[in-house]
């Protein structure tokens, strides 16, 4: 069975802006790209792939494709995708995350084809099981899947070190349970901190299980070093000298004329169009989440169509930009006050006590934030 790109899209749930902008939110770095021209014609391309029998090429088409325009006609193409390219555990979890989609927006038909699909690969996925005995735990140990894939040779052809392959951390909370890998040739990696890395082949096959045991790491030898020879030179005859001359006096520089007047200006104009941004984007949001419910179903107006959902996304987006601008708006018109406040009862101080400070930025995921560094 085979799904049209941009058939079944996502759908979201109704977006408040004003709870949006007095509630902590992820600050995105960036807005997502979207280019649905372009997922069209991968969309397009992976599908020519398949039919020709090239599979592994045609599924980065439809993952690129899907970043650029999500749909659930797409990920049940990448699912098959994966599937006719052998790796059987990431096609099952795939159509069980297509199912799960396409319930939560009531497209029953996609549904089951989906979790029929997951169902029909439970039976040939490999299973893998990492038990750790008691005994041979230590602190910070960790144990690393790396696939041994032929597409990771260099131009020479010969394969690439376990250590140049991606691996994935299998946690604690994964040893004991079997856990579905796609078939192939996998190298387990086992290192704790102090201890000698210790590296294990492993091959997974269709419809089989496999157990590995942890073994015991070896505690690394340091080398001992030999300690430097120590060589006592015979006692030298003094000899009278003459004095030293003195030093001259330090010349006490001019101290640099400051410009710490000119920062909190350059602060207080920073947070005011911080704030400015916020407020249009947060009308904006509230104008394309207004627009969206034209095209949403009743009474459950969280299920939307085509239309709906691209103004639910550019609320969701719209609504995201508002909350970060307000928040580097704010920081820079509090930092701008700290500035001026120590600017001021500074004045009396020398050159030399005055204090020194530079505005700081930062920003990660779920939290953008800005400071002052230097000395008092």
């Amino acid at each position: 069975m085979w799904f049209a790109r941009r058939e079944g899209r996502l759908t979201l749930g109704v977006l408040s802006v004003v709870l949006a902008l007095l509630s902590p939110l992820p600050v995105r770095a960036q807005a997502q790209e979207r280019d649905p021209a372009a997922a069209q014609a991968l969309f397009d391309q992976a599908r020519q792939l398949v039919q020709q029998g090239k599979a592994r090429e045609a599924c980065p088409k439809f993952i690129e494709s899907n970043r650029l325009d999500p749909g659930i006609g797409t990920q049940f193409n990448l699912a098959d995708c994966y599937e006719r390219s052998g790796k059987l555990a990431t096609a099952w979890a795939t159509f069980l995350d297509v199912a799960s989609i396409a319930h939560a927006s009531g497209q029953l038909d996609r549904e089951k084809a989906a979790a029929k699909r997951a169902s029909q690969l439970e039976s040939r996925l490999p299973t893998l099981t990492i038990t750790m005995p008691e005994s041979n735990r230590v602190e910070g140990l960790e144990v690393r899947r790396s696939s041994i894939d032929s597409a990771a040779a260099d131009p020479s052809g010969s394969p690439a070190s376990p250590a140049e392959m991606p691996s994935t951390l299998i946690g604690a909370a994964q040893w004991g349970t079997p856990v579905p890998v796609d078939p192939g040739d996998y190298v387990l990696t086992i290192s704790a901190p102090g201890r000698t890395l210790k590296q294990q082949p492993i091959t997974l096959e269709e419809r089989k299980h496999a157990t590995f045991e942890v073994p015991a790491l070896v505690v690394e030898e340091k080398a001992v070093q030999p300690p430097a020879a120590v060589v006592v030179a015979p006692a030298a005859v003094a000899t009278p000298q003459a004095a030293p001359p003195k030093p001259e006096p330090a010349k006490e520089k001019p101290a640099a004329k400051s410009q710490a007047h000119v920062l909190p200006l350059i602060l207080a104009g920073a947070g005011v169009v911080g704030l400015g941004m916020g407020t249009v984007f947060a009308l904006k949001a509230k104008s394309s989440n207004d627009d969206s419910k034209q095209d949403c179903g009743t009474p459950n107006i969280n299920v939307c169509g085509p239309q709906g959902l691209d103004e639910r996304n550019d609320a969701l987006r719209q609504g995201n930009i508002a909350t970060a601008s307000f928040i580097a708006g704010g920081a820079f018109l509090a930092s701008a006050v700290i500035v001026w406040r120590v600017e001021a009862g500074s004045k009396k101080t020398s050159a030399a006590q005055r204090p020194s400070l530079q505005p700081r930025a930062a920003v990660a995921p779920g939290t953008a934030a800005i400071y002052l560094q230097g000395s008092f």
